[in-house]
């Protein structure tokens, strides 16, 4: 995983996502509030109104919309966009 630039590793209690960055990030699901995309950023928000923000325009918008699905339906958030 270190030697990838763009990866995302998740089980049943959480995720490491690591797009364009050095290190990767860890979410835990219990602890998101809420999932936003745009054209070039990813945002995760969580309980506490913390924010993780990810830049994905040069990742492949199919892969976006296959993490941002990831991200809500573990979550248990509403499937509203």
């Amino acid at each position: 995983m270190f030697w990838y630039r763009n990866y995302v590793e998740w089980n049943k209690l959480g995720a490491n996502i690591k797009l364009n960055q050095w290190l990767s990030k860890s979410i835990r699901f219990d602890e998101v509030k809420d999932v936003v995309v745009t054209d070039t950023t990813l945002t995760i928000i969580e309980k506490s109104d913390f924010k993780k923000v990810f830049q994905t325009n040069l990742i492949n918008p199919n892969d976006v919309d296959k993490l941002f699905t990831i991200l809500r339906e573990n979550a248990q958030l509403d499937k509203s966009y």
